[in-house]
């Protein structure tokens, strides 16, 4: 009745909800060449997700036995991911400016003790989605020990696509993780 479409996914979690005044990153990682395995990538996700909202002065914390970057008591991101042969993909869901009413119609992650939050509710003047995405990207590279590279589009168009998800992914963001130890 929302007009919210409901989509099946091999990502790991429980039921969640992706729309307007979310930041949403689905990296796709190699685990086994960064020496990772699925535990420490989630962990490391959620560290990428509470340095950014560190720079805006939010303090998260996790929860015991729960993925995901809380906020007292309410979830501000959800993470979920899926690794098939090593490779990791899915990812995070920051709610930065998001329509809060549309997690009523949910049970979010199937968590029944604990809330959901944005950015808009726990600071005077949220930032920008762009500004948050920056952040996120910068607290990626940074975690991950990667270099971004900011490529033109003719560069951009020149890349090589492997599924048209990947192409519009890299095409909405032009921000690419290049590992700095070389080899992707």
């Amino acid at each position: 009745r929302q007009g919210i479409a409901v989509c099946t996914t091999e990502r790991g979690g429980d039921v969640t909800y992706h729309g307007p005044g979310q930041v949403v990153g689905y990296p796709i990682v190699h685990l086994h060449r960064l020496g990772l395995g699925a535990s420490d990538y989630m962990h490391r996700l959620e560290d990428v997700v509470a340095d950014a909202l560190a720079d805006y002065g939010i303090v998260t914390r996790r929860r015991e036995g729960l993925i995901g970057v809380w906020v007292g008591p309410n979830k501000i991101a959800a993470l979920g991911v899926r690794v098939k042969h090593g490779v990791a993909y899915h990812g995070w869901a920051l709610n930065v400016r998001a329509n809060m009413a549309h997690w009523a119609t949910i049970l979010p992650c199937g968590i029944t003790d604990g809330g959901v939050t944005s950015m808009h509710l726990e600071m005077a003047t949220p930032p920008t989605l762009e500004a948050v995405r920056g952040r996120l990207a910068y607290h990626f590279a940074q975690r991950f020990g990667m270099t971004l590279v900011r490529m033109d589009r003719a560069t951009l168009d020149a890349a090589p696509r492997t599924a048209s998800a990947d192409s519009t992914l890299l095409a909405k963001e032009r921000l690419y993780p290049q590992t700095v130890s070389g080899g992707n």
